[in-house]
């Protein structure tokens, strides 16, 4: 789950995005380098740092096409494809 900073904080400014790592520290990244906002064991000690300074963010979902919805996705070789195309491929074998 990914948050946002409400106030600023001594070393971070409010709006700053971090998120919970593998090891459970609240990271975010500066300068393209992953730094640790808190600890594991001071969220475990003090879990109303993430309700009260910080704001959860919803993760978006991926889209999955439902039923005739046309969408689009770039592949790997930068080739654009959407959903009509396998539809339409289907019908033809």
């Amino acid at each position: 789950m990914k948050y946002i900073l409400k106030q600023d904080l001594p070393t971070y400014k409010a709006g700053t995005e971090a998120w919970l790592s593998e090891g459970g520290h609240l990271v975010t990244l500066v300068n393209g380098e992953m730094l640790i906002i808190y600890v594991g064991s001071t969220l475990a000690k003090f879990p109303n740092i993430l309700t009260e300074w910080f704001e959860a963010i919803p993760e978006k979902q991926k889209a999955v096409p439902t039923g005739e919805e046309l969408h689009y996705w770039i592949d790997e070789c930068g080739g654009v494809h959407s959903t009509e195309q396998c539809h339409d491929d289907e019908l033809s074998q």
